[in-house]
């Protein structure tokens, strides 16, 4: 985006000489392209920030990408999920096998 000549601010408001205080409109014509609706910034956020285990990427990085501050945060709240995740599919996985194994030992 041009910045007009003279204006302090990286992303000018529609005023002259202030700053943009919303991403509303924005947001609003990025919805309407990508034909998606009832999607806030926040949510499309939390939705990137939680997938970020999954993709593999590392806490550090997540919070370098989030502008966090806080690595505790990222790892207590995100990858503390993912590893919960984690340990319901062994949970899953074990109890399949286990199963499978007596039914063996029956036939």
């Amino acid at each position: 985006m041009p910045r007009p000549q003279g204006c302090q601010w990286v992303i000018p408001g529609d005023r002259e000489g202030t700053h943009l205080s919303t991403v509303q409109k924005g947001w609003e014509l990025m919805c309407e392209l990508a034909k998606v609706e009832g999607i806030t910034p926040k949510t499309a956020r939390h939705a990137f920030r939680s997938q970020l285990p999954s993709a593999g990427v590392e806490p550090e990085h997540g919070m370098e990408l989030l502008g966090h501050t806080s690595l505790r945060m990222m790892e207590k709240v995100y990858w503390h999920r993912e590893a919960e995740a984690q340990a319901r599919a062994a949970a899953l996985a074990s109890g399949h096998v286990e199963k499978l194994l007596r039914e063996a030992r029956v036939n």
